[in-house]
């Protein structure tokens, strides 16, 4: 079975790239970087691994705010 990749994703040499956010390093890399304990991710675009703790820092503040 052959699946599309996600939208947005890039490729390299016809593979498809996953992008991380390396806490570590704070910066973002491809798949061949730090371990996955280090970094936040896959996102499918470097954009999205780039603000992945202003993502992750808007959603703790909602799940704080949520009275249930």
């Amino acid at each position: 079975m052959v699946t599309a990749p996600c939208e947005g994703s890039a490729t390299m040499m016809g593979a498809l790239v996953s992008w991380y956010y390396c806490l570590a390093h704070q910066k973002v890399e491809p798949e061949e970087g730090c371990a996955n304990a280090e970094r936040m991710g896959p996102y499918a675009t470097e954009d999205d691994a780039h603000h992945a703790l202003e993502r992750a820092h808007e959603r703790n503040e909602a799940y704080d705010a949520d009275e249930d």
